[in-house]
C-alpha cells in the first residue's frame, strides 16, 4: 500500500513540473486522470500538500482564489492578472532587512510569507486596448 502512495506522489509531482504554469489542484487532478483514471482529487490534493510540505513544490495561496502550485521553489514573488488570473513568477531580492526590522519592532517571529502583485498581463492589457 506505501508503494501505491509513493507512485501516486511521483505522478502528482512530474504532472505538477510538466504544467509548470502555477496550476491549481483541479488542474494537475485533469492531467494526471487523463493518464491515471481511478486517481481520486482526494490522492492529488493530499499528495500536494505533502509535496509542499517537502520542499519540492511551492503552495501558493491566493486569497479568493484557492491554492496554486509552482514547480520553482526557490525564493520570488508572484504576479497574478486580476483578469484572467493567470499567475506568473517575478524574481525578488532578499527581503531579510525588511523582514529583520518587523521582527524587531514587533517582537514577532516570522516564519514564511509570500507577495503577490495584482495587475493586468500583456494579454489582458493588448485584449484591452482592442474593446
Amino acid at each position: 500500500m506505501k508503494r501505491r502512495k509513493t507512485i501516486q506522489k511521483a505522478i502528482v509531482y512530474e504532472k505538477t513540473l510538466e504544467l509548470a504554469n502555477h496550476p491549481t489542484a483541479e488542474e494537475i487532478y485533469m492531467a494526471v486522470r487523463s493518464a491515471h483514471p481511478n486517481i481520486s482529487m482526494g490522492t492529488v490534493y493530499r499528495n500536494l500538500n505533502r509535496l509542499a510540505e517537502e520542499g519540492k513544490i511551492r503552495k501558493i495561496e491566493i486569497p479568493n482564489a484557492g491554492a496554486r502550485f509552482d514547480h520553482q521553489v526557490h525564493f520570488h514573488h508572484h504576479l497574478q492578472c486580476k483578469s484572467c488570473g493567470s499567475v506568473f513568477d517575478v524574481e525578488a531580492r532578499d527581503d531579510a532587512a525588511v523582514l529583520e526590522s518587523i521582527e524587531n519592532a514587533e517582537e514577532f517571529k516570522i516564519e514564511s510569507y509570500q507577495i503577490i502583485f495584482y495587475g493586468l498581463c500583456q494579454k489582458c492589457l493588448r485584449n484591452k486596448e482592442v474593446i
